[in-house]
């Protein structure tokens, strides 16, 4: 029997009363005006509720993760179900618009935005666990933090990213990677069906044994791409009860490049049960700031001596740096709570092989330290692991042979910080480039970019597009970095 985990129906009743109890009054007072730039009456079908760029609410549903590329859409329609869904895309296509599919969580490059019309699937959030079996159904609109309450009290885990607020389908498409992915695979590598609304406007299941060229697209190839998702099914992992790590400590510049030395060697060393996020940022007038944070299992004595060694102590790591018995998949980070909406984001990311070279080491300290404080912050996050299990053809994420993603980034806030913060972030791609693999996460997009098809998915580029060109030939679910465009 398929269980829905009560407290967490709850929890997505209450919060969907707050975010669309002003929504029905706003949809109730506008739905009679005439959709401006569109030619054909909205379907009145439930479920499918417009909101206008007039509408008061119509900036509470815009928030985006970077400023800069943010467009308050003429009209968004609100999916809250399969059929008001397939309703949308069929009423786009008759209007002959394009669009931007969005299910609540960002895109750093805004591929779900768009200036004209928006397909909002964000309501679409019902969580069904089924204990016994291991499985999670959900619907494309749901956040990690949402998932993550629902299935950890139980003992559950999914292999997802670590930050609350990214969206369940974005996330998936593009991969998914976070502090399970070295024990557990990618989210893809877990993933089971995927539902969606085609090009055509048919309801499609895709799975492995149901149209598996979509489904292998499915994993991997990009969210926006092959039609508008409305839920996923996903196996889960029984997990033991967990440490978490959230170590911030102030370094010098000697103990910062000796640490990030010797990070690298630690992961790469490390069983699959343990994995931290490195995060570098300057601090203060010569000094360094340093996040280390993440998930382990095992004996905590162990992590203790493991943290301990890895840090150069003398006396043991302390106790309130590492929390154990804990059943949960997220890893908070420093800045998680603050909206970064108003903020442009500058960000380029890179895959490693093998760990960092006493020389690159250097050069990557040197350059934070060149630059002014909150100028950058460079990440470094573990993947291989279970990851490297997989052959890099059986998905259309191609980068199983990796150890590591370094993903700088800076939110310029006043504007006449851009130019200081893009010379710095400059400077590090100048860094890293020579280094790194030829690869690009399609989640962490650049379009900065000159063969990003390539990038994002490798010698798979050519089976995407066939695949692309069978199930949406028209690129009717297009944006900047579409494969049909690569």
């Amino acid at each position: 029997m398929i269980f829905i985990h009560p407290c967490e129906k709850a929890k997505i009743a209450m919060h969907s009363r707050r975010e669309f109890i002003g929504a029905a009054a706003a949809i109730a007072a506008t739905s009679t005006l005439p959709s401006v730039g569109f030619a054909g009456p909205i379907p009145d079908i439930k479920g499918l509720n417009p909101i206008y760029d007039t509408d008061h609410l119509s900036a509470e549903f815009n928030k985006a993760y970077a400023a800069q590329r943010k467009h308050l859409p003429k009209l968004r329609l609100m999916c809250g179900n399969e059929t008001a869904a397939q309703a949308a895309v069929k009423w786009a296509r008759n209007e002959g618009q394009k669009f931007a599919s969005r299910s609540g969580g960002h895109c750093f490059m805004g591929f779900s935005q768009n200036k004209n019309l928006v397909l909002d699937v964000r309501e679409m959030r019902e969580i069904k666990i089924d204990p016994a079996a291991r499985r999670l159904r959900v619907g494309s609109g749901a956040r990690l933090d949402i998932i993550y309450n629902a299935i950890n009290p139980l003992g559950l885990s999914l292999a997802g990213g670590t930050f609350g607020g990214v969206g369940i389908a974005g996330h998936t498409l593009g991969g998914g990677f976070g502090a399970r992915c070295r024990a557990d695979g990618l989210l893809i590598d877990n993933l089971l069906a995927v539902d969606l609304i085609t090009a055509d406007g048919s309801k499609v299941t895709a799975s492995a044994t149901q149209n598996s060229d979509l489904f292998w697209a499915c994993r991997g190839g990009g969210g926006g791409q092959f039609g508008l998702v409305t839920s996923f099914t996903f196996a889960l992992q029984k997990r033991a009860p967990t440490h978490r790590i959230a170590i911030i400590e102030p370094a010098n510049i000697q103990r910062t490049a000796e640490i990030l030395f010797l990070w690298h060697h630690w992961t790469l060393n490390s069983p699959r049960h343990l994995t931290t996020h490195l995060q570098i940022g300057r601090r203060g007038k010569n000094g360094f700031l340093i996040s280390l944070k993440g998930l382990a299992e095992g004996n905590r004595n162990d992590l203790m001596e493991e943290l301990r060694l890895l840090l150069r102590r003398d006396a043991p790591v302390h106790d309130n740096l590492v929390t154990s018995n804990s059943t949960g998949d997220l890893i908070k980070q420093p800045h998680e709570g603050k909206s970064t909406t108003q903020a442009n984001l500058l960000t380029h990311s890179h895959f490693l092989k093998g760990a960092l070279s006493e020389q690159a080491v250097a050069d990557i300290i040197t350059a934070i330290q060149r630059h002014p404080n909150d100028a950058m912050t460079v990440n470094f996050e573990p993947i291989g692991g279970a990851v490297s299990d997989i052959d890099a053809k059986a998905t259309a994420f191609p980068h199983r042979n990796v150890d590591f993603v370094v993903h700088v980034q800076a939110d310029v806030h006043q504007p006449q910080d851009m130019g200081m913060k893009q010379a710095a972030l400059d400077e590090m791609r100048s860094i890293l480039t020579p280094i790194a693999t030829e690869g690009v996460y399609a989640n962490y997009p650049d379009l900065t970019l000159e063969n990003w098809g390539h990038a994002y998915w490798g010698e798979n580029l050519s089976r995407l597009k066939r695949i692309k060109q069978k199930w949406d030939p028209d690129n009717y679910f297009d944006h900047a970095h579409s494969i049909a465009k690569a």
